[in-house]
């Protein structure tokens, strides 16, 4: 019988660049669930073992589903933002003006334009079940 998680797969046009840092952090054996581009060179890669944000400076940080506890989206002016909350750290500042659509310097927030809500939205889903579904809830 066919896997059926992979007709939930979100997967975006993903940059040479970025696909790139993806290859060199994301381990042949993970399987990925979702693959989404931000803002500015910006991704989120949701996988069967956590969350790998990859940054603008080609900063590339993981969190597996333990460290995690939490996972929200929101629009902020006119785009979106994605956020993980990671045990031990401090809930990255909100942009302090409209105009600054830059990518976000936190290593837990990928910041996208809000034409992609909808497949963001689709790997909160993802990232919540796999927490849920490890603290019981």
């Amino acid at each position: 019988m066919p896997d059926k998680k992979a007709l939930e797969a979100v997967i975006d046009i993903i940059p040479p660049k970025v696909k790139k840092i993806i290859d060199e952090n994301v381990d042949a054996a993970e399987d990925i669930r979702a693959a989404v581009k931000g803002k500015r060179g910006e991704a989120l890669v949701v996988t069967d073992r956590g969350v790998h944000v990859i940054k603008a400076s080609g900063e590339h940080h993981f969190f597996d589903y333990g460290s995690i506890e939490s996972v929200s989206i929101a629009r902020v002016f006119r785009r979106g933002r994605f956020e993980l909350g990671i045990r031990g750290m401090e809930k990255a500042a909100p942009p302090a003006a409209e105009g600054d659509f830059a990518a976000d310097p936190a290593g837990n927030v990928v910041n996208f334009p809000f034409s992609k809500m909808a497949m963001f939205k689709k790997a909160e889903k993802m990232i919540r079940s796999v927490i849920e579904a490890r603290s019981g809830g």
